[in-house]
């Protein structure tokens, strides 16, 4: 089975792919972590601030809404809304403000005609997590059963669904883009305060990165390892083991 993997590419993408989530993931938490106490001088709120960025931007047809929780802010192209925090939407915290101005950005993405392409991302996202789900049970049933074929291809909605990730992350950097060419948002900031907010924002942009794999997907691999039990001659012949072979009994010749 060790060779099997080795020579793998789709396990190898899936690995890479777990590697950079948890760095993401452990970025983000750091971040915010680190940079939750920071506040700002003014009494700045998300709403005042998100409405002058879609103001600058001129995007009037964004509704904003708040939603309970923390660092829970979405803007959902299908109903034009942006739902900010309740923490960002009564504080003035820069790490709540950050999410919602890159959400925000978001919204500006979807006013210059990306509504397509964030429909696509999520119908991809949808169809996806319903592939991983399954290949996630097939690929325990293939171990009980010692179809290697199905072992082998049940990686492929794991790194298929990195590679999604990957392919759409420059829109995420683009959001933020737009929260700091935004006239009278990034420009007020402190010389102290801008990169405070430049590092959250790019925190905000490795939300889909650092929750591309799942804590299911993270036992796959001991799976694995536990019970595999597969070796270069596998490989040759298909990833499937060829039935036993019964051995002949010797015929002994009759006594005279």
């Amino acid at each position: 089975m060790k060779d099997a993997i080795v020579y793998n590419p789709f396990f190898w993408i899936m690995l890479g792919g777990m590697l950079i989530s948890t760095i993401a993931r452990i970025y983000m938490n750091s971040s915010f972590k680190n940079l939750l106490d920071e506040m700002m001088r003014k009494n700045w709120k998300a709403p005042r601030l998100v409405q002058d960025m879609l103001d600058f931007y001129q995007v009037k047809d964004v509704k904003l809404e708040r939603r309970e929780g923390s660092f829970n802010d979405r803007y959902l192209p299908v109903n034009k809304t942006l739902y900010i925090s309740g923490l960002a939407w009564d504080s003035s915290m820069i790490a709540a403000l950050a999410g919602a101005l890159h959400e925000a950005g978001h919204a500006v993405q979807s006013s210059k005609g990306l509504d397509w392409l964030f429909n696509v991302r999520r119908i991809l996202h949808g169809i996806l997590r319903l592939c991983t789900r399954i290949a996630l049970i097939s690929f325990i049933v293939s171990i009980f059963i010692s179809n290697y074929i199905v072992m082998y291809w049940s990686f492929v909605p794991f790194a298929a669904a990195f590679v999604l990730d990957v392919l759409f992350f420059p829109l995420e950097l683009a959001a933020n883009g737009y929260v700091k060419k935004a006239d009278g948002i990034f420009s007020n900031f402190t010389k102290k305060e801008k990169p405070v907010l430049k590092r959250l924002l790019f925190a905000n942009s490795l939300t889909y990165l650092a929750t591309s794999f799942q804590a299911i997907v993270d036992i796959k691999i001991p799976i694995i390892w536990m019970f595999g039990k597969m070796d270069q001659k596998d490989i040759e012949r298909g990833f499937r083991k060829p039935p036993k072979k019964k051995k002949k009994k010797k015929k002994t010749p009759a006594s005279s």
